[in-house]
């Protein structure tokens, strides 16, 4: 009897003691893990301020050469060149020694500019350039301020998004009726004297960077939380 006891009591003491054992392993195990999931948890999280910080560095590059690009389109006398050193603009024609804007009571052009496409083509240009403008405003406002509960990056992209609408139908419309009307061509012929100028391809560059810019803060957007 006191043989089967003593036996009974060393197999208990063995139980206990796996248990024992079992626990104390268990406890580093669990931290382990704890500690593997967090450090993965501020990885994710570093990579995406990493992204978001690229995206927004990205696009305000983008947004400042687009600027510029509908600018300097907007502003200069070379949408359509013409032999004899004549060149016309959204707002000025200019010969070789001397040039008429828009708003001046001298303006005159050789491109008939009162009728509707030509008034259609600088408002959809003024308003991209409008829409350019305001959208780097935003975007120089956010980077030195965060606005906790909005996403102003979504904001900007939607904007560009309607900016490259603009400025690309305005292209459009302009390279369709100039041909159509007055006679413009791709290059100079012998017997057209009219082609697109730079400042008209500078506008459908600018487009084309709109809407790259605007998709760059669209995904930056994405990325964000509100």
């Amino acid at each position: 009897m006191r043989r089967k006891h003593c036996a009974s009591g060393v197999s208990s003491g063995r139980v206990v003691g796996y248990q024992s054992k079992i626990r104390e392993s268990s406890v580093p195990s669990t931290l382990s893990a704890l500690i593997l999931v967090a450090s993965r948890a501020s990885n994710l999280g570093c990579v995406s301020v990493a992204m978001t910080t690229c995206c927004s560095v990205l696009g305000v590059i983008g947004l400042v050469l687009t600027d510029l690009a509908i600018i300097i389109s907007f502003a200069t006398p070379y949408w359509i060149q013409a032999r004899a050193n004549l060149n016309q603009g959204l707002w000025a024609f200019c010969r070789s020694d001397s040039c008429s804007w828009f708003f001046e009571e001298n303006y005159i052009t050789e491109v008939e500019t009162d009728v509707g496409w030509w008034i259609a083509v600088q408002g959809m240009i003024s308003v991209g350039l409008g829409i350019g403008i305001l959208c780097l405003l935003v975007a120089t406002i956010a980077l030195c301020c965060e606005c906790r509960g909005c996403n102003t990056s979504q904001c900007i992209g939607v904007l560009l998004l309607l900016a490259f609408l603009s400025l690309g139908v305005g292209a459009v419309v302009f390279g369709v009726c100039a041909h159509k009307f007055e006679d413009v061509e791709l290059e100079w012929t012998l017997t057209h004297g009219k082609k697109f100028g730079w400042a008209f391809w500078l506008d459908t560059v600018a487009a084309g960077m709109a809407l790259l810019t605007g998709l760059i803060y669209l995904v930056d957007g994405s990325s964000r939380k509100v």
